[in-house]
């Protein structure tokens, strides 16, 4: 995971006149390829450097040096790792801001996390689809997507009667 990076530079030097080398000897995170295998047996080939908002996956490739490593994901679905993925990637140039809490009754979900983020949770429209990715985003470690998705599911019973928060969440009695 790491190289090792050797510079020669030549410099002048004007106390002596003269020319001499300098060394410049450092090392670098380089980039490297994992593979990601979902529980429904999908391999997905991707850049190391596109997983490290996971602790999960960033603490599984410290001191590894290995391209094409294989990982295991076996409380994952490959269409949500899909989706972990370009949340990822696109968190890594534009990070999510953080959530009001408690929960602000007043704004709107967009208000609250912005536009792209909005549009990101909105594609997880059912609410198993929306607990596939809580477990997903908690197995993998992957705090903002964890706090992105349970927001969601707390606007989505904010300010609801008990009889209809057990029919969003699918419960049947208080015991479930």
């Amino acid at each position: 995971m790491f190289e090792r990076v050797c510079i020669i530079q030549w410099v002048f030097d004007e106390n002596k006149n003269e020319i001499r080398k300098l060394w410049c000897l450092f090392s670098r995170k380089r980039d490297m390829n994992i593979v990601l295998r979902t529980r429904d047996d999908v391999c997905v080939d991707v850049a190391s450097e596109d997983v490290q908002l996971s602790v999960l996956l960033k603490t599984v490739l410290e001191g590894v040096d290995e391209d094409g490593m294989e990982i295991p994901l076996p409380n994952v679905s490959h269409a949500v790792l899909q989706k972990l993925l370009e949340f990822m990637r696109h968190y890594k140039t534009d990070q999510m801001r953080s959530i009001e809490k408690p929960l602000p009754m007043n704004k709107e979900f967009v208000d609250v996390v912005g536009q792209w983020y909005n549009a990101f949770i909105e594609t997880f429209e059912g609410i198993d689809s929306l607990y596939e990715l809580i477990k997903a985003a908690d197995y993998m470690d992957i705090p903002p997507v964890h706090e992105l998705a349970c927001a969601r599911l707390a606007y989505r019973i904010r300010g609801k009667e008990p009889n209809e928060i057990r029919k969003i969440l699918g419960l049947t009695d208080d015991h479930e």
